[in-house]
Parts: C-alpha cells; sequence; structure tokens
C-alpha cells in the first residue's frame, strides 16, 4: 500500500482546519466581532469542501499521475491562500470585500475538498480490506482535523498575526504541493525544475511572510480618517487590541476586535470618554472596601476606583493578557501594576465569580467593563444567569454597574434580579438600597479621591470642583423613567444564556 497517502490525509486536514481557524479570527475583525462570523466561515467552507469532493473524482478522468494532481490541486489553494491578505488588503472598504472573502475561503477550502475522496479511491483496497484502507485515511484527515485548530489556536495566532498565520500556513502548502511534485516526477530535468521551483517558492513565501505583519495595519487605518493615527498594534490568540491617536489633544482610544473599547482618559473635566460614570461610584459606595473589575481595556475605570477613599482590595479579571501589555505602555496608567491593592487574574470572568460564590467571596463594588451588546460572547456577562452569579457575591449595600451599550434589554434583564436599577448616561447601577438618596448624602466624597492617582486633580481646582458639582445633582433615571424609543415599539425581553438575543435577535447584523 502507498502510505504517503494517509500522510497527505493528514496534512489535508490539518491545513484546512487550521487555515479555518485563522479565516475566523479575519472574518469576525473585519465583521466587528459578530458571532455571524463564524456562521458566515462555516457556510463558505463546508460548502467548498462539498463542491470539492462532488468535482474532485471527475479529475480521474485526466491522464494525470495521482500525486500529480494531490500536488496541482495544493498549489492552486496554496497560491490563493498566499494571496488572500493583499487581496483584503486592497479591497478593504470596499463593496465587494464580503463576496472576495467569500470566494477565497470557498475555493481555498474547495481544492483541498477535492483531494480527501480522490485519496481515498487510490489508497483503499477493494475486498476484505477496504474497511481497514478507509479505516487509515479516515483516521489520518481527523487527527490533521483535530491538530490544526489546536497548533493554531493556541500557538499560531499568539506568536503571529493573522494574516502572518496565513501566510505561513499557505507557505506550508505551497512547499508541501512541490515536494509531492518533485516526488511524482521521473525524468531527471524535472527533478531539477522541482527543486529550483521549491528553491524559489521558498524566498518568495519567506518575503511575503515577513511583509505580512503590516497589512493588519493597513487594514485598520483604512477604516479611519487619515489623521487618526496607530498607536499600538496587539494581537494574541485571543484576539487584536489596538490604539488610536488623533493628533489633537485627546486620549488615546483603545479598540479590542475592531470595535471602540474605551480610552485612556481619567480627566473629569474634559470627560471625553465619559470618565463621570466612574467618579459618580464615589458617591454611589460609600464603602468600597472590596472592589471587583471585569474587563480591564485602558484601564481608566481602574485607576479612578483605585482613587476612591477607603478602597482595600480590588480583583480584576481579564481573559485578554494583551490589554494589560497595552496599558504598561502608557505613563501614569501603568502605575496601577505597582498598586499592591491590585490582584489581576487572567481568566475567564465568569469562572472567576464562581469561584468566588464557592469560596462565598463577597463584594462592596462591582465594576463590568463589558463591549457591546451585539458582540459575539456578550451574553456571558448579560444574561439573567451571570447576573444572578453577581447578585450572590455583592455584600449588603453592594453597588454593581456594567455597561447597558443602549440595550434596553439589559436594563430589563437587570430588573429582574436586582431590587434598586438606576441609569445614567448609558451604564446601569444596581443594589439593594436606594442609590439616588446615596448621590446626595455622599456627593462630598467627589472631592475625597486621591488626586496622586487621578493625575493631580482636586476640588482646588475651579474646573474640576464645577465638574463634581455638576455630577452630584445628576438625576438617575429608574426603569419607569427610561425613554423606551431604543426599543422601537417593542417590548423589552429577559436576556438568558440560551436565548442570546443581543447577539442574534437584536444584534448589529453581519457586515464587513
Amino acid at each position: 500500500m502507498k502510505w504517503y497517502f494517509v500522510f497527505i490525509s493528514f496534512l489535508v486536514g490539518l491545513l484546512s482546519l487550521g487555515e479555518e481557524i485563522v479565516w475566523v479570527r479575519i472574518v469576525s475583525f473585519l465583521g466587528h466581532s459578530v458571532p455571524q462570523s463564524f456562521s458566515f466561515v462555516l457556510f463558505c467552507y463546508i460548502s467548498g469542501i462539498a463542491i470539492g469532493a462532488l468535482l474532485g473524482p471527475k479529475l480521474l478522468r485526466t491522464k494525470l499521475s495521482p500525486l500529480l494532481i494531490i500536488s496541482n490541486l495544493l498549489l492552486f489553494s496554496a497560491v490563493l491562500v498566499l494571496a488572500a491578505p493583499w487581496i483584503i488588503k486592497y479591497f478593504t472598504n470596499s463593496f465587494f470585500l464580503v463576496f472576495i472573502t467569500a470566494f477565497l475561503i470557498f475555493a481555498c477550502a474547495g481544492f483541498k475538498g477535492a483531494i480527501f475522496p480522490l485519496v481515498h479511491h487510490w489508497f483503499s483496497l477493494p475486498g476484505e480490506n477496504l474497511g481497514r484502507t478507509l479505516s487509515w485515511v479516515y483516521c489520518a484527515n481527523l487527527l490533521g482535523s483535530a491538530m490544526g485548530p489546536l497548533l493554531v489556536g493556541f500557538w499560531l495566532l499568539d506568536a503571529y498575526s493573522m494574516f502572518s498565520a496565513l501566510e505561513l500556513l499557505g507557505s506550508i502548502e505551497l512547499t508541501s504541493g512541490i515536494s509531492i511534485l518533485l516526488f511524482s516526477v521521473s525524468s531527471f530535468l524535472k527533478h531539477i525544475a522541482a527543486v529550483v521551483c521549491l528553491i524559489i517558492s521558498t524566498v518568495v513565501c519567506a518575503l511575503l511572510f515577513s511583509e505580512s505583519k503590516n497589512v493588519l495595519k493597513t487594514v485598520i487605518a483604512e477604516g479611519f480618517p487619515e489623521h487618526e493615527k496607530i498607536s499600538h498594534v496587539i494581537e494574541n490568540r485571543h484576539g487584536v487590541i489596538f490604539t488610536l491617536s488623533n493628533g489633537k489633544d485627546l486620549a488615546d482610544a483603545v479598540y479590542g476586535g475592531n470595535v471602540y473599547d474605551g480610552s485612556f482618559n481619567i480627566d473629569l473635566v474634559k470627560n471625553t470618554n465619559k470618565i463621570d460614570r466612574a467618579y459618580i461610584l464615589a458617591a454611589l459606595q460609600p464603602q468600597p472596601r472590596r472592589a471587583l473589575f471585569i474587563g480591564l481595556s485602558s484601564a481608566s475605570w481602574l485607576r479612578v476606583v483605585s482613587a476612591m477613599p477607603g478602597v482595600e482590595n480590588i480583583d480584576v479579571v481579564e481573559i485578554n493578557k494583551g490589554y494589560s501589555t497595552l496599558v504598561n505602555q502608557y505613563p501614569g496608567a501603568n502605575d496601577i501594576f505597582n498598586d499592591r491593592r491590585i490582584n489581576f487574574f487572567y481568566t475567564d470572568g465568569r469562572q472567576l465569580v464562581q469561584k468566588a460564590i464557592n469560596e462565598n467571596k463577597k463584594y462592596d463594588l462591582i465594576v463590568m467593563n463589558n463591549t457591546w451588546h451585539w458582540r459575539i460572547y456578550s451574553t456571558n456577562l448579560l444574561s439573567i444567569e451571570f447576573m444572578g452569579m453577581l447578585k450572590k457575591v455583592m455584600n449588603k449595600g453592594a453597588v454593581t454597574t456594567f455597561n447597558s451599550t443602549d440595550s434596553l434589554d439589559v436594563v430589563f434583564t437587570a430588573k429582574n434580579v436586582f431590587d434598586k436599577v438606576y441609569m445614567y448616561r448609558n451604564f446601569v447601577y444596581v443594589s439593594d438600597r436606594n442609590l439616588s438618596q446615596s448621590l446626595v448624602e455622599y456627593k462630598d466624597r467627589l472631592c475625597s479621591l486621591s488626586a496622586a492617582r487621578v493625575d493631580g486633580q482636586n476640588c482646588g481646582q475651579p474646573a474640576y470642583h464645577s465638574a463634581t458639582q455638576s455630577l452630584s445633582s445628576v438625576h438617575l433615571l429608574e426603569w419607569e423613567e427610561i425613554p423606551k424609543a431604543w426599543l422601537n415599539g417593542r417590548s423589552a425581553e429577559v436576556i438568558t444564556d440560551d436565548n442570546m438575543i443581543t447577539e442574534y435577535r437584536f444584534g448589529s447584523g453581519f457586515s464587513m
């Protein structure tokens, strides 16, 4: 038996599923991290494999050798994979981007999908050994399909840019195709030609790989005005984080997954990022002894809360360590890493809260730096189940706050869990006591923040004092007072882990 067909089956599985993981990352980024991105890639990929498997056997009618057919299919696929980053770069912000991306995914999957039935045909033996030979091909393909996502998802995307990862996989595909071609020819001159092609392709792949790390910056820049410049880009297996500077006297803005995530500003007077929503917590919670932060972002909110009198301990949970790497590059913001009261946990927020429940650990203040309600996985932090978990780790009189991102379903869900629910701007503040009364009683605490922690701001400065006075007089809206125009005539609904309404039914939908 020709066992190299089994290895080819393994290789095709590894490359196919590995590339699919990268495509999910690319499409998710281009589509602003909506959950439909995965469905889009899966549809294109499965369709490509199906059509490839259907048309592949027709190649048996040709007079080409089996290895030559496989080599050509791998080479065609490799060329598309290697060209994909540059094609996407060229068509960024184009109406045709979604169709071109769909074609690239479909075609790359189709060429490799055609190989699988052909390998079965050439390796399988008729008769009593048919089942055994079929099993070998299937086993090898499934092993490759399992290893591909593991290697790409946990290592490759943690070490390289997503476009560089695609170039690397395309390079492996190209060199494999040429190597199989070299193995399939018998003429000495053809061997020499194949070796030369292998050397040239290796050099070309190395050049493409080295240049691919700049593709992402170009794609990002195409989505913003020219005066906004990229300050930092961080990529790891959790996603893409970047910051933009607009060239004016404004703080850098943070984007996670190509979606606005906050900015590096704690200036209450400028209030460019509505940081007053964090400052107001000083009056809403007069005893913030133990605090929990779910999500770090720019750490602006964390800096404000750490400046509040009475704070003794802050637990910060962030699943993406890239945010800490980013914050560490900003003088002033990176002081939080020297604060012994602050403990960082790089894990899933729900896991940490569940651990706190198991250990009967309670908090006086909980701040969720959650992202837009329509982004993928947002339900994990906005569902009634998770809000119920938060309630279990709240001390008596505790305050929890999170961003509704203008979704009244988020507010309504909170109303079904907590005793008192209020809204200021787009943030929800919940507790078991009257927070409006607390704002009146403890408004002087707005002038008690540690000036050293908030860039020297204090109430001795007229502008800052005026800002605190304005903040202390705001009216916290209760559910009955909140305008319902955002609902567009429908009734608010409770978000659950199962219905995921903010991501799908009432989400933003898919676009690129």
